[in-house]
């Protein structure tokens, strides 16, 4: 087999194997190669060795219906050279979590959770989400549940707040919207907000998505009582939309896709600061383990960026200069 241009990218902290896929290897191999799911194995294997995880699903059918896609339209897709997806995640057993299932066309379950399980562990939402998930599918439930309102639900829990008999809603189903590109649903029991995407021309570009904020914006002022104070994530759901745009909901796959965008602020839940990503790698190169997150990030940073502005700080002064102006890269 000739070098492959697609990458399996492992990243540490989301305990995740994402495959950038490379068109030119879609065009060469008629189903993806094996090597794919060897290396992810091989991965998340030796991470459940060490203890880091319990237990990793890789996602392979997932990957050979999306392949079969892309060649099948590829002539659509030249000026994409790499498509990212999620290809297999690492979990961890959470005994707090407890699901009933539940047998109504809206919702898909009874969630439950102790808050303690956040107490001496911060865990990402990805985490908690792959093992929520990893319970429903114990339980052979098989309907997708609304992630916004499971984003709203961690929120909760690593603010201390239990999750009792919440009831979880259905993925919205893409029958039930013909007409709209997208829709907002307000939940007055849970008191929420969340956008659903159905088409994939939002993510066509830049300037469709900055639109789509505006309607965002003038829908929410609709849609929530008045007689309440909301917390809105909208820079939530631009980083969350931005980062679709190479996914495969870019390509109309595993769409409609739910954003939480506002939520009440009598719940009174700490923001989730940002933070650097850790450093993603290539597996099989070599492993930074012993330094800190932001020691391996920004050399990778510094090495991409070229200033527009070079501002001097004068700290006894407290005072900042404007040293130098690219007005090339301004124009």
């Amino acid at each position: 087999m000739s070098e492959l241009k697609s990458k399996l990218v492992y990243n540490r902290r989301l305990k995740r194997v994402r495959l950038q896929i490379a068109m030119a290897d879609v065009l060469r191999y008629r189903r993806p190669p094996i090597d794919f799911v060897e290396r992810a194995m091989e991965k998340l294997g030796d991470e459940r060795d060490q203890g880091k995880i319990d237990h990793f699903e890789v996602f392979s059918k997932r990957l050979d219906d999306f392949w079969k896609h892309l060649r099948e339209h590829h002539q659509d897709y030249q000026r994409k050279p790499f498509i990212k997806m999620t290809f297999a995640q690492g979990g961890i057993e959470f005994e707090g979590i407890q699901v009933e299932p539940l047998e109504d066309r809206d919702y898909v379950c009874l969630l439950s959770c102790d808050p303690y399980l956040f107490k001496e562990n911060q865990f990402e939402f990805n985490t908690y989400l792959f093992a929520v998930l990893n319970v429903l599918r114990r339980l052979r439930i098989k309907r997708s549940i609304d992630r916004a309102q499971l984003r709203l639900s961690y929120l909760m829990l690593k603010n201390q707040r239990p999750i009792e008999h919440w009831r979880m809603h259905a993925s919205a189903d893409p029958r039930d919207n013909q007409r709209s590109s997208y829709i907002i649903r307000y939940d007055a029991n849970y008191r929420y907000a969340s956008l659903h995407l159905f088409d994939e021309r939002i993510l066509s570009s830049t300037q469709n998505v900055r639109n789509l904020l505006d309607r965002i914006r003038e829908d929410l002022a609709k849609k929530l009582p008045q007689d309440r104070h909301w917390t809105l994530l909208i820079e939530h759901a631009v980083e969350k939309l931005g980062s679709l745009c190479h996914k495969p909901q870019a390509l109309g796959f595993n769409l409609p896709y739910e954003i939480l965008i506002a939520y009440d602020a009598a719940y009174d839940l700490a923001p989730e600061l940002p933070s650097f990503k850790p450093a993603v790698k290539a597996l099989g190169e070599k492993d930074d383990a012993n330094l800190a997150q932001w020691q391996i990030r920004i050399p990778a940073l510094m090495n991409n960026y070229v200033p527009v502005i070079s501002i001097e700080l004068r700290q006894e002064g407290h005072e900042a200069y404007i040293k130098e102006i690219d007005a090339a890269r301004l124009q």
